[in-house]
């Protein structure tokens, strides 16, 4: 189901993956995909796979970074627009990966995933 929405820009899609990767009882894949269609929808002309958003942070990095970088190629795929996003949507997505990195108790993969954000 996941790559069937990732390149969707919709309202409703773009709430209920919010809510995933915000939902602390939802799985720790879940919440990576929910996470990589957020940056998807900011970043449309990337293509990044799950390895690249797992793995935790590489403290030897200059400054902490994902092991997994963050890693992204180019894509040709087409955005099919839907109900219009709300138009706070960035903001609501960079709350959402400062909520994450505020909180240890999150799981590593979720929170290497929401430093890529």
């Amino acid at each position: 189901m996941w790559n069937k929405t990732t390149r969707f820009r919709d309202a409703t899609i773009f709430v209920t993956v919010l809510d995933v990767a915000s939902d602390r009882t939802a799985s720790t894949p879940a919440r990576v995909f929910a996470i990589r269609t957020l940056i998807l929808l900011e970043s449309p002309e990337l293509e990044v796979g799950y390895r690249n958003l797992v793995g935790g942070q590489n403290p030897i990095a200059p400054f902490p970074m994902p092991n997994g970088a963050c890693m992204a190629g180019r894509s040709a795929a087409i955005t099919i627009e839907g109900k219009p996003l709300p138009a706070a949507w960035r903001d609501e997505i960079h709350a959402l990966k400062a909520r994450v990195l505020a909180n240890p108790a999150e799981p590593e993969d979720v929170r290497t995933a929401a430093a890529c954000v």
